[in-house]
């Protein structure tokens, strides 16, 4: 019976301990609350304006797929932890550029791109702590830009990209 309270004791411990210790995890992922529509406006008109200068020419970060296939499940990442390129075998070329509602809450999540088109899209799926991936779990070989922003979808939240202007 002692053995029993022990061990009912310490999984209590552990249970309230671990959730304690998860609460500001969970505040960072809580919502968007802090997000002020002004800063998330004025950095997306910032960061549009630098899309707009990018050449890619002076890219030094890109992006390459990594895939994975396990019992019939298959997937496509690309795992964005700072600003960089992607580029496919058309010729066709995105470069991006992402905030972390962990880094600046006022603005929130919200990757914007850009295409050898010159078209701008958005994302507004989770980047966690300067970090996001963008998958497809399906077996397609992409091989554009078009492919990329119909299909790929933000990894924790599944949010699709969308096309600004």
């Amino acid at each position: 019976m002692k053995n029993f309270i022990m061990n009912w004791y310490s999984t209590t411990l552990i249970t309230i301990l671990i959730f304690l210790f998860s609460l500001p995890v969970r505040g960072q992922h809580a919502g968007n609350a802090a997000i002020s529509d002004v800063s998330r406006k004025q950095w997306v008109k910032e960061t549009s304006r630098e899309l707009r200068k990018f050449n890619p020419e002076n890219c030094v970060n890109y992006m390459e797929p990594e895939t994975m296939e396990i019992d019939g499940y298959f997937r496509i990442s690309y795992r964005m932890t700072e600003p960089g390129c992607i580029r496919f075998e058309n010729g066709d070329w995105i470069y991006l550029v992402s905030n972390s509602s962990h880094f600046n809450e006022k603005v929130g999540d919200i990757t914007l791109a850009i295409d050898n088109q010159n078209r701008r899209f958005i994302n507004e799926g989770h980047v966690c702590a300067g970090i996001i991936h963008f998958i497809i779990e399906e077996k397609v070989e992409v091989k554009s830009a078009d492919q990329f922003f119909e299909l790929f979808v933000s990894d924790t939240d599944s949010i699709h990209w969308r096309k600004m202007d």
